[in-house]
């Protein structure tokens, strides 16, 4: 079950970002997405929030919305590189940028 849990987590979010990057008001994107991100960490099984401390969480702090703190920005393909990434523990494994 904690599969399907975690795929209907991710799911969800995707939907939440999809919505909230077609919306024509910054603001009213901003308070949407707090909106949902809010219920689901109160409410779903996947949230990061621990369960027995749910029943009195009000959902992750935000700062009030400001219009200056916007950013837009383009998004342009780049050459697909594959790079070895070492972790702290000396593993390796390999990352493809694209």
């Amino acid at each position: 079950m904690g599969h399907l849990q975690l795929l209907d987590w991710r799911r969800r979010v995707f939907e939440l970002y999809r919505e909230v990057r077609g919306m024509h008001d910054p603001k009213d994107a901003w308070e949407l997405w707090r909106g949902i991100r809010g219920e689901l960490f109160v409410s779903h099984p996947e949230s990061p929030i621990p369960e027995e401390d749910r029943k009195g969480y009000r959902g992750p702090f935000h700062y009030e919305y400001d219009p200056a703190a916007r950013t837009v920005a383009g998004i342009h393909p780049l050459p697909s590189e594959t790079v070895e990434v070492r972790g702290s523990d000396g593993s390796a494994y390999q990352m493809t940028r694209f």
